[in-house]
């Protein structure tokens, strides 16, 4: 899914999230995990595609899909589900919900609207499991990550 549309649907959740809490805090950390969750392209996109940062091939929908292995590591819900009990375990119960609001419905717009082998493929050990390659987790088709 594209930055752009992420962060369209990222500022809804956000408004929920005010709405149900009246924090501007909680609302922006809503928000914050929603788009920044995309964060994990740059590197993987320096290491496996283009040395500079050009901003319209990273943008480019065939590139991700170009290479032979896909990390995307902040990409998994067992490791946002794991993130939200550690920060809801040491106390952060409202901010660890908010930001997981943000992260789950990151990943459920990517697993409805990428092409997607399996619906397991935002999982990340589901991609160790596939050791990581792109053949395995997506079908070659345009996307927006």
């Amino acid at each position: 899914m594209s930055p752009f549309r992420h962060a369209a649907a990222s500022i809804v959740f956000a408004g929920g999230t005010y709405a149900a809490t009246r924090s501007l805090t909680l609302a922006a950390v809503t928000l914050a995990t929603g788009v920044f969750l995309d964060i994990d392209h740059i590197p993987e996109y320096l290491l496996l595609h283009d040395r500079s940062l050009n901003p319209r091939r990273f943008l480019d929908s065939e590139m991700h899909l170009s290479s032979k292995h896909s990390f995307l590591f902040f990409h998994g819900f067992d490791l946002i589900t794991l993130v939200f009990f550690i920060f809801y375990s040491a106390g952060f119960r409202q901010a660890a919900w908010a930001g997981y609001i943000g992260a789950v419905q990151h990943l459920v717009f990517d697993t409805l609207i990428n092409p997607v082998k399996s619906p397991f493929t935002y999982f990340l050990f589901f991609r160790i499991a596939k050791r990581f390659r792109t053949e395995k987790l997506y079908f070659r088709k345009s996307v927006r990550l």
